[in-house]
């Protein structure tokens, strides 16, 4: 009788070393950029746009990844995704207000 999908690798008993699964790449990656890209926005504005965009797309690439069992780092995935639309967002905003400050009526 063979085991069913999923259940073909050893078990590991209490004695045998923990076994620890490498965290995805991509969402440290991610989530730095991301990280970088909230703070660069405080400083320089142009310099924001692009590492938010580049933070987003790494994170949510990483988040699929995590969904399909490669690698652990769901919650690094998570937090760049969030810091990268709320930074993009927010940064939507400033300078919409500021556009409407300078050039308004």
């Amino acid at each position: 009788m063979s085991a069913p999908s999923g259940w073909d690798h050893p078990k590991q008993r209490a004695d045998d070393p923990p076994r620890h699964e490498r965290t995805n790449g991509l969402a440290t990656a991610g989530f730095i950029v991301s990280l970088v890209g909230m703070v660069s926005g405080m400083v320089f504005a142009p310099l924001a746009l692009p590492l938010l965009i580049i933070g987003i797309v790494l994170s949510a690439v990483s988040l699929q990844q995590c969904r399909l069992g490669i690698g652990t780092g769901r919650g690094l995935a998570t937090a760049g995704l969030v810091m990268g639309i709320f930074g993009l967002a927010l940064g939507v905003m400033l300078s919409a207000f500021f556009a409407g400050a300078h050039f308004g009526p």
